[in-house]
């Protein structure tokens, strides 16, 4: 008889989430099969809506409101401030001095940069700035001032999502935008942000560079989790509209160091110079594997089998000696000579692949490792059933479910900001599990292996729990336009 366990199931798109319970004992109790529709999880920072209302205000007075109201993290280069300057002197004296200043009139500090001489960085209307600015060559030594005149915004908007924020400060600013770690970066540099689409789960810039002409197309999206791999997302069949005829752009794909607590970014550039009016439409499309579902696997027994939702998942002991490293591909026989306390969990999903496709890649790739030579003709038909076809299993925690967090808990802990719950769209929990050291991991098309020693600081690990994630190859069209 099976043991109590049930398999959560969180497909995305707003569908919902799945919760299939098991008939079994728990604690003396029967518990009885049921079924929990809940709300999908909200799908990252990106998509937090806000509020805009801002009149002749410059960019840095913005950002800081944004910050201060949705923990939003917009850095400005420190040249973008409305002036900035050098300032020689003591340093306690001017960091004292140039603070009190600028609160009496009105004058935000954007930056105050430590080096042989201080830089500063100014915004406020023009004549406080120039008061401020005169009281300074008063009592310090200034030099290389620089001043910039197109930063003061007047911005309008209800319930925008992060994204299109980004893209309308940088519009209306005539910057370009970069992206580092969880911060988006607005740019004076030669790129300069034309049109802005989403297609989920993307946020997708389109911007120009002065000095090549070349095309630019930014990708951002919300917590790594969304994509499988930042480095096998592809844009691709780029078309230029313009003047009622279409152009089709080469390009490469430019992709950053994948972490999976961060947002992703992908850059595609177009690889020869493109000539443009300013009404123009780019049309492309963006593949790669995205999440397709989530499982949740509660009360998991040391001889447990469970099927529901397409996913298989069987707990039995298996033979594995320490420090053994079993080669990668689809079948792999432990080594039957070993005695011990090993136990292998085994998932599996009904994904896109045929018993005779998955068959003909376990050959190829065994062919792969054993550095055997492999035809052309082959080797596009093994590469675009990997590519297209191929669905990918991620655990990505094992062990006892020992918290249950709420999106706004889970935004302060990945992206260290203060998000305050009412201004979050959905307040489903992110499930974790702790406690469970597995020896190996093994994924693989459609499967994952996880091996893990049955005792653990003396005592059995069982009953555990997984949060399993699911990817399957996708193809998201998208549409942006300059005509507005």
């Amino acid at each position: 008889m099976l043991k109590a366990q049930s398999i959560m199931v969180m497909p995305m798109g707003l569908i919902g989430i799945l919760i299939l319970s098991l008939s079994g004992l728990v604690n003396g109790q029967t518990q009885r099969p049921s079924i929990t529709l809940l709300e999908a999880p909200g799908i990252g920072i990106y998509d937090i809506k806000c509020d805009l209302d801002y009149s002749d205000q410059c960019l840095s007075a913005i950002i800081r409101d944004l910050e201060n109201r949705y923990g939003f993290s917009i850095a400005t280069q420190p040249f973008m401030s409305d002036v900035h300057f050098h300032i020689e002197g003591d340093s306690d004296d001017i960091d004292l001095f140039v603070y009190e200043l600028c609160e009496r009139n009105n004058v935000h500090l954007d930056l105050m940069y430590i080096a042989k001489t201080r830089m500063a960085g100014l915004s406020g209307k023009k004549e406080d700035l120039d008061n401020v600015i005169n009281i300074l060559k008063d009592k310090f030594s200034i030099t290389n001032i620089k001043r910039h005149n197109n930063i003061q915004l007047d911005l309008h908007g209800k319930q925008m999502a992060y994204g299109e924020v980004i893209f309308h400060l940088a519009k209306k600013s005539g910057l370009g935008i970069s992206y580092h770690y969880s911060t988006v970066e607005l740019l004076r540099n030669d790129r300069r942000v034309l049109a802005y689409t989403k297609a989920e789960p993307f946020h997708i810039y389109l911007s120009k560079e002065a000095a090549t002409e070349k095309l630019i197309i930014d990708l951002l999206y919300n917590p790594n989790y969304r994509v499988e791999d930042n480095s096998k997302i592809e844009l691709r069949d780029v078309v230029l509209h313009v003047n009622g005829k279409a152009v089709a752009l080469s390009g490469c794909n430019l992709t950053t160091e994948r972490n999976p607590l961060y947002p992703g970014r992908i850059e595609w550039i177009s690889d020869s110079p493109v000539e443009w009016n300013d009404k123009i439409i780019v049309k492309g499309v963006v593949q790669g594997r995205l999440l397709h579902r989530e499982y949740q696997v509660d009360n998991l027994q040391y001889d447990s089998t469970i099927k529901a939702h397409d996913l298989r998942v069987q707990v039995y002991k298996t033979c594995r000696a320490v420090g053994d490293n079993p080669e990668f591909g689809i079948h792999w026989v432990p080594d039957t000579t070993a005695e011990g306390d090993w136990m292998c969990i085994d998932i599996e999903t009904q994904g896109l692949l045929s018993k005779e496709e998955k068959k003909f890649i376990s050959e190829i790739e065994g062919k792969k490792a054993k550095g055997q030579d492999i035809s052309k003709a082959i080797t596009e038909k093994y590469e675009s059933l990997v590519k297209e076809q191929t669905s990918m299993l991620r655990v990505t925690s094992i062990g006892k479910p020992v918290i249950e967090k709420h999106l706004d808990d889970f935004f302060d802990t990945v992206f260290g900001q203060n998000l305050p719950a009412k201004k979050l769209e959905h307040t489903d929990y992110v499930r974790q599990y702790e406690g469970i050291d597995p020896i190996y991991c093994r994924y693989n098309i459609d499967a994952t292996k996880i091996f893990l020693d049955g005792i653990q600081n003396d005592e059995g690990v069982f009953p555990i729990g997984l949060h399993i994630r699911e990817y399957r190859p996708a193809q998201v069209e998208f549409v942006m336009s300059t005509v507005h």
